[in-house]
């Protein structure tokens, strides 16, 4: 009966531990059924959870983590004595192409940029492919898996990194076996980025045309959920499925994570971002609502300073990211957001080890770091049952080492096990049979000399000594921890032959064997210890742990001129000024001005402070004597181009209403800050010409340090760019651009009736789908769910309700008239013409239409639009009643603005304090925001310049600009930055010069070209 329930037993553990699979194997079975024993090793089996114990694996899982004397040993099991080794879990690498081959770049079609390369039942857009599946296109790469492997990764997420929205990853194991078998998670997360990839189409070119197109394909992919079925779409049918998955987005820089936010916020989508390692400059100002940050350990490095020329192409920004960048990872840990770490862009396991180190040096705590490379992304992905431990039923997945990786930069992994399979990396653990033994066979005694050096597995040179004249020469072989020896037997003809394993340390070999007769013997094997020899596994001693250096402090924003800290509103009196109200009171001689809390309280010939302020604000009160000094309001530039990134231009199709320049703020923009030495404190931001309807424009206050968001101008309305002329039908863009409709101007206009028929169509539609406040839940649902919402429609139709201004690019009169001619059939008003340099020949008609002017001063010449243009436009168009302003279209123009408004005294007689509103007063009025901006007076925004003399002359200097009353210039304080930025460039040059000379590899500095965008910019 025992026996019986003995062998019942067996059968079930054979047959539980037998995996099926649908792979017909040629010639014998190979897969092993020996238990593996590896004993005495240091075990991390998860962060905080270390033990000096034994670990036993079957095949491809770890069947016990403990010590063995608590687990019943198989006969079958061979022994790995680890004594002094340490052995980790597997790290998961959570962003490669690893076995993935990149995406090919096909040729860009001809033709509207709709066209798809192949017609099939995706979505219109080939960026957007979420139908893509890494796990059909995955093939097992043997060198990058060795690769990641050294690194410590033995899983990784793979998916082709191409693309808007790229489909799913695939979990998979760096092992040695086919595809089948190391697919552990078919579909392990769905992954997502702001870049287009490779896609045959010209739309998206810009980030944010990616950005909107992300969002509508978003809003599709709701609508297609509910909709009635008017469509087959595998992509919005794949969008709709991904919800439940872990949802990754790569972030290209800092600022990306707060557009991911906000793109989580609107979609209620957690996602995962996949940073550049410069989050910590941002985690200040996210409101969390990403569920995990991936940080890469590719710390930049240093540059080669040795060059003093090119050694001023190198920025600040790049100088204070190298010295700040291993601090990331402890930011983020700090931040409270799950942290995970990833080797991508570090090309060496021993680089990756050097960089984990020098994130813990940097604060990282080691069970973070830890947890951020095994348990984190585990549980992120769904597989804590799978992997991430080393724990009974899991995975057999884990890399052995002599040193702990943790705290040693010099750390190098021996081997790595993947589902149970052997991948040796160094020869740390190779066994040195060289030394002396009591060789005990039989129970007779023998001395064991092996004195060969070769420790590749081929053999040593040794000999049987049993006594001084009688030697024997002995075969010894070493397979991994099995060692075979042969002898002659010094009793006869024949041979011993022993085979055995290894126990405590390597030094001492025991096994069974045969006599020359064929029978079975026993056998051990002691090395005596040498003392002047190392100990094998005997693990070094590690530095004690030291306090983490304190991190260098943040600027604001990160680059030259940047803050320690950001400026606060101040309680300001100027007195004995000059003021230049912009209102009935004119200009003020010995006038001033009081501000506080960000407003105006007061303006005048004489101020007493505690008419208007309580008494702890008037002890705080700072006094400023103006003698000398002029006062304006801040300079507002009506068309600009600056803190724009990735592109001005979204011209890829006729129209891109939907694009907004709020997604593509760049607040680091140095421009923001010469601007501000201009007196700039507002700009409206546009989109480019290249189409007939652009996108939506942001109005910025120039907050220089704030984030994105805190720079837009909450008061102001919406506004949109439309063009004309040749940049919008394509006649400069070269023969390729030949098939985009419109392509002459009569085109143009019928392009604008036939989106505002849509629009109005559109807005129909949207009236009926839109239930009555008395309509049923029920009722509710069912007809918001038949709505498809249309981003480009929504702008347009804001513009037939009033809701959204327009901003029009414009040279030629005849087109000006056009367009005013549509307006007026279609129920809406054209807000302002930009350029208008033809203003002068149409003014009448203009002011009629209610029509703004903002043009240039004296700028012409450039291009064949412009040949009819005079100096007098602005003067003329202002004395026939058009609300007229002067604006810059440039970033270097648009910090002498005061300069170029001066223009029209000299051109034509117009009077100061009017040339002075063509860039302040009414700029504001043509934004709609004079009730806040533009001039001097109680209530308003304290936005205001103090001059070193008159504010329209060319020797005159922006001595403090004031925004919402904050000091974001000072010129005095700004000769102090570039002082203290001086003295840091130095003090990082000595660093990096230290870097270097440790070993350090370095990268030469580069010239990087300045650019500024324009209307008529490619991207």
């Amino acid at each position: 009966m025992k026996f019986t329930l003995s062998l019942i037993c067996l059968f079930a553990i054979y047959v539980s531990s037998y995996s099926q699979t649908t792979f017909p194997e040629d010639g014998i079975k190979t897969k092993s059924s020996v238990y593996t024993l590896f004993k005495g090793a240091t075990i991390h089996q998860a962060p905080g959870k270390t033990i000096v114990t034994d670990l036993i694996i079957f095949k491809d899982k770890i069947v016990h983590c403990g010590p063995v004397s608590s687990y019943s040993l198989s006969e079958n099991t061979q022994t790995i004595a680890l004594t002094g080794y340490h052995i980790y879990p597997s790290f998961i690498e959570l962003s490669s192409e690893y076995g993935i081959s990149p995406a090919k770049k096909e040729k860009t079609i001809p033709g509207p940029s709709n066209d798809r390369l192949e017609d099939r039942a995706t979505y219109w857009n080939e960026a957007i492919h979420p139908e893509m599946r890494a796990s059909a296109l995955f093939k097992p790469d043997s060198d990058l898996a060795k690769s990641l492997r050294e690194k410590g990764f033995g899983i990784a997420l793979v998916h082709q990194q191409n693309g808007i929205a790229r489909g799913t990853s695939a979990l998979v194991g760096l092992g040695g076996g086919n595809a089948n078998e190391q697919v552990i998670r078919a579909e392990a997360a769905a992954h997502f980025s702001f870049s287009k990839g490779k896609s045959s189409q010209d739309y998206p070119s810009s980030l944010m045309g990616s950005i909107a197109l992300l969002r509508q394909a978003f809003y599709d992919a709701a609508w297609f959920e509910n909709a009635p079925n008017t469509e087959s779409n595998i992509s919005l049918e794949a969008l709709i499925g991904q919800r439940s998955l872990p949802l990754i987005f790569e972030a290209s820089d800092k600022y990306d994570i707060l557009r991911i936010e906000a793109l989580a916020k609107e979609f209620n989508l957690p996602f995962i971002i996949k940073g550049k390692g410069d989050a910590y400059q941002v985690l200040p100002i996210t409101d969390r609502t990403v569920s995990a940050i991936i940080t890469p350990l590719d710390f930049p490095k240093p540059f080669d300073v040795s060059d003093p020329d090119m050694n001023r192409y190198i920025s600040q920004d790049d100088l204070m990211h190298w010295e700040r960048a291993p601090f990331n990872p402890y930011f983020i840990q700090q931040s409270k957001i799950p942290l995970m770490l990833s080797g991508d862009g570090v090309e060496k396991g021993s680089d990756f080890f050097k960089a984990l180190q020098k994130a813990i040096a940097a604060g990282l705590h080691r069970d973070s770091a830890f947890a951020a490379l095994t348990t984190t992304p585990a549980r992120i992905l769904g597989v804590s049952d799978v992997t991430g431990q080393l724990e009974k039923g899991l995975l057999a997945n884990f890399f052995i080492s002599k040193e702990d990786v943790f705290k040693n930069p010099e750390a190098k992994i021996a081997s790595h096990w993947i589902q149970g399979v052997e991948y040796t990396i160094s020869d740390i653990l190779a066994i040195d049979l060289t030394g002396s033994y009591d060789l005990n066979v039989n129970d007779t005694y023998h001395s064991l000399q092996v004195t060969g050096t070769d420790q590749k597995f081929k053999g040593e040179i040794s000999t049987i000594i049993e006594n001084d004249t009688l030697k024997t020469k002995a075969e010894i072989r070493l397979q991994g921890h099995e060692i075979t020896l042969s002898f002659a037997s010094p009793d006869s003809n024949g041979y011993v032959r022993l085979n055995g394993t290894s126990e405590s340390q390597n030094r001492i070999w025991d096994g069974m064997g045969t006599d020359p007769d064929g029978n079975l013997i026993t056998w051990s094997a002691i090395r005596k210890v040498n003392k002047k020899q190392p100990q094998p596994g005997k693990e070094s001693k590690n530095k004690p742990d030291s306090i983490p250096p304190v991190a260098p402090a943040l600027r604001f924003p990160m680059v030259a001129y940047g803050f320690d800290s950001l400026p606060e509103a101040e309680t300001l009196l100027i007195y004995n000024a000059t003021i230049w109200t912009n209102e009935l009171d004119g200009t003020i001689e010995n006038g001033s001005i009081l501000i506080s809390e960000g407003k105006i309280l007061a303006v005048g010939k004489s101020i007493k402070a505690e008419d208007h302020l309580r008494k702890r604000d008037i002890e705080n009160m700072k006094r400023l004597d103006g003698k000398g000094k002029h006062i304006t309001a801040g300079i507002i530039d009506e068309h600009s181009h600056i803190a724009i990134t990735r592109g001005v231009n979204e011209g890829t199709q006729a129209s891109t209403a939907e694009v907004r320049i709020s997604d593509a703020l760049n607040p680091e923009d140095i421009n923001i800050y010469r601007q501000l030495s201009g007196g700039v404190t507002t700009s409206q931001l546009l989109h480019g010409s290249a189409n007939p309807i652009g996108g939506q424009s942001a109005i910025i206050k120039l907050r220089w340090g704030r984030p994105m968001d805190q720079m837009l101008f909450a008061e102001a309305p919406g506004f949109i760019k439309f063009a004309l002329g040749e940049n919008v039908k394509q006649t400069n863009w070269g023969d390729l651009y030949r098939s985009r409709y419109p392509q002459t101007r009569m085109g143009v206009e019928q392009f604008y009736y036939d989106y505002f028929y849509r629009a109005k169509e559109y807005g129909e539609l949207k009236k009926i789908s839109s239930p009555s406040e008395k309509a049923s839940s029920r009722l509710k649902k069912t007809e918001e769910s038949s709505f498809r919402r249309d981003l480009e429609m929504e702008a347009l139709l804001e513009i037939l309700e009033g809701q959204r201004h327009i901003t029009c690019h414009a040279y030629v009169q005849s087109e000006i008239d056009m367009l005013m001619h549509v307006a007026d059939s279609m129920g809406f008003r054209i807000n302002t013409f930009t350029h208008i340099l033809e203003g002068y020949k149409l003014a009448d008609k203009m002011k009629e239409h209610g029509a703004a002017g903002s043009t240039f001063s004296d700028w012409w010449a450039y291009k064949y639009e412009v040949k009819d243009a005079i100096p007098h436009n602005a003067a003329v168009m202002h004395e026939m009643g058009v609300l007229t302003g002067i604006n810059s279209d440039d970033g270097e123009m648009g910090r002498r603005l005061n300069q170029e408004a001066a223009k029209s005294i000299k051109y034509a007689g117009m009077s100061e304090s009017d040339a002075l509103k063509m860039v302040t007063l009414n700029p504001a009025t043509m934004l709609h925001v004079d009730e806040y901006v533009g001039s001097l007076k109680p209530g308003k925004h304290a936005d205001i310049v103090v001059w070193s003399g008159h504010p329209l002359s060319v020797y005159s200097k922006a001595e403090v600009t004031f925004v919402d009353g904050c000091r974001y210039f000072d010129r005095a304080k700004s000769e102090a930055l570039m002082n203290r930025d001086s003295a840091e460039r130095a003090r990082i040059f000595n660093l990096m010069e230290k870097a270097k000379s440790g070993g350090e590899e370095t990268k030469k500095p580069e010239r990087k070209i300045e650019r500024y965008y324009h209307c008529d910019s490619e991207d």
